[in-house]
């Protein structure tokens, strides 16, 4: 808004230095007629960045404040543990539970089905099947969105750990279907690669340095480590 005014007064004494300066009358009047035009522009941009702002401090305080409330809840049971829960319990009875499980947090292990591309946000779904490969007649059960660099890295059957909390949980023809929100990918089958190389490559080097500092020790040369 400061900015605003400030281009305002500009454009005034512009316009009042063209009157002294005797020019025509329709050329001020345009003139006059352009700065208001500018000067309006100008306060448009600066209150709808002001109105962005404030809309983005208040998603992130309520975000934040979700977050909080969700962290003080305790955390989910298990996967198997619910879905056992929802094929023991009569509908009426399924229906209370699952409610009261929306917004608690999870940490659960699974494996990478598909990886697909939404077309309006642009992120990308992730659908996780929570039984191991070997089991007959699974799919996925569990649902989330990712970003596109966390999309693009998994890979069908990877095996992911990941944390997030419930946003809603279903019973899509007798499967226990759960949609999760906020979720962080702890580790996943390329980070435990990653890991093991990292490993072999640090025991290839202490094993390198013990028999470099063996053979010295053979030859009656000095420990150049101490």
């Amino acid at each position: 808004m400061k900015r605003a005014t400030y281009i305002v007064c500009l454009l005034l004494i512009a316009s009042i230095g063209a009157c002294r300066d005797k020019a025509p009358a329709t050329r001020v009047a345009k003139d006059a007629r352009e700065a208001a035009k500018v000067a309006r522009e100008a306060v448009r941009e600066a209150r709808e960045a002001e109105e962005t702002t404030q809309r983005r401090l208040q998603d992130e305080l309520k975000i934040a404040q979700r977050r909080k409330d969700m962290a003080e809840r305790p955390p989910a049971p298990s996967f198997f543990a619910i879905r056992e829960q929802m094929r023991s319990m009569t509908k009426v009875q399924w229906e209370a539970h699952s409610k009261s499980l929306t917004g608690r947090g999870v940490s659960w292990q699974g494996w990478v089905v598909d990886v697909k591309k939404r077309l309006l946000s642009g992120k990308y779904k992730v659908l996780v099947d929570m039984d191991s490969p070997e089991t007959i007649f699974s799919a996925q059960d569990v649902y989330f969105d990712a970003s596109g660099s966390t999309g693009m890295s998994l890979n069908k059957g990877d095996v992911i750990h990941f944390r997030g909390w419930i946003k809603s949980i279903s019973n899509i023809l007798g499967g226990c279907v759960v949609t999760l929100e906020g979720v962080a990918i702890t580790s996943s089958l390329a980070y435990w690669n990653k890991y093991w190389a990292e490993m072999a490559r640090k025991k290839e080097h202490i094993r390198t340095q013990a028999e470099v500092l063996a053979e010295r020790r053979r030859e009656g040369l000095p420990n150049q480590n101490k």
